[in-house]
């Protein structure tokens, strides 16, 4: 699944409810420290965007799936190979219920696997009350050790510097 043999990146996945912005960010990301598109790696009738790219000096593979409707066994599958999982969550009025619904579906497990995971609370202009805190609260997160952060449908990728360097141990950011 690798574009190259030599690159040996860390693995996050991107999970969110479908239109959640998860494809938003690859590209962004992709785009922003990355060389080349997103890779389109169909199977069937799913597809799963992958690109290898250099964030606050550590490789990364981010991948995520690009149609994930009725696919969860898929997203099953990649969330078992991640070294770290970033939530996008779309705060958006008409959104936030099917992303908490996703987020409550995989959370569990990757806590009982102690898995480092973020929560991106995305879309933040289309809910002028939007409060993070709230937000947390909530989801029944306490925001002690949280890997948290707010963006914008302009600026998906703006703070994926802190994001790795929040899920994996030893990146800095740049």
């Amino acid at each position: 699944m690798k574009t190259s043999p030599e690159f040996r990146g860390t693995r996050l996945v991107v999970v969110g409810a479908t239109g959640s912005g998860t494809v938003d960010l690859l590209q962004a990301v992709a785009t922003r420290f990355g060389s080349d598109a997103p890779e389109r790696l169909v199977a069937g009738c799913w597809e799963v965007l992958r690109a290898d790219v250099t964030v606050a000096s550590t490789p990364v593979e981010l991948v995520c799936l690009a149609n994930p409707g009725p696919f969860a066994g898929v997203r099953d599958l990649m969330l078992g190979s991640a070294d770290g999982v970033v939530f996008m969550f779309d705060v958006s009025p008409g959104r936030i219920v099917e992303s908490r619904r996703v987020f409550d579906r995989h959370r569990p497990k990757l806590e009982d696997e102690e898995r480092p995971f973020a929560l991106q609370y995305h879309r933040i202009e289309r809910e002028p009350r939007f409060d993070a805190e709230r937000m947390d609260a909530w989801l029944g997160l306490d925001g002690r050790g949280l890997v948290r952060f707010s963006t914008t449908s302009d600026a998906p990728e703006q703070p994926f510097e802190r994001i790795v360097s929040g899920l994996i141990p030893g990146a800095s950011q740049e």
